[in-house]
């Protein structure tokens, strides 16, 4: 008896969830059939790591960063881009790959006073094998990457530093 008056305390739950389910099941097969998307061609998908690049740069104007002090580009060994910037929405956004072969000063560039961020900020970055480092770029536009973690004669920044995924508001 405990356990029927149990389940129809909780029918109403129940009933609810399953009404759910079959509502969302119907509503997409619906929208499949009659909803917008078939006023709009069909969308054509890529696997293609290249062709991907090319339609998420699509109307993004990148600007190469020059870099200093013997960083280099590290878009020859892993395929992930040369280092560059560009501003969309308020939002300044870095791209690309770098290394130092001889290490020495952690400056690898001066970021362009149109990308340069009100306050100097610390931001954590992905160094070589799986660590992470710290990018300081200075309102000035001074550009460092640097690690505590060693790697030959250097730091795991300067065998190598990705900007993927790096972003800030242009007023901070």
């Amino acid at each position: 008896m405990g356990r029927l008056r149990s389940l129809i305390t909780q029918s109403p739950a129940i009933v609810i969830s399953l009404l759910a389910v079959a509502l969302s099941f119907g509503g997409g097969a619906y929208a499949s059939t009659h909803g917008h998307a078939s006023n709009y061609p069909p969308v054509r998908v890529s696997t293609s790591p290249v062709a991907t690049q090319a339609a998420t740069a699509a109307g993004v104007t990148w600007t190469s960063l020059s870099l200093i002090n013997g960083w280099a580009t590290e878009n020859g060994t892993y395929g992930t881009g040369n280092p560059k910037v560009s501003l969309q929405g308020g939002i300044v956004y870095l791209s690309g790959s770098l290394a130092q072969a001889t290490p020495g000063n952690a400056t690898f560039a001066i970021l362009p006073a149109a990308f340069r961020p009100t306050h100097n900020m610390y931001i954590t970055v992905y160094t070589n094998g799986s660590t992470t480092g710290t990018l300081y770029i200075a309102h000035s536009g001074v550009m460092e990457a640097y690690s505590n973690t060693s790697c030959g004669t250097g730091d795991t920044a300067q065998c190598f530093t990705s900007l993927a995924t790096v972003s800030f508001p242009i007023n901070s």
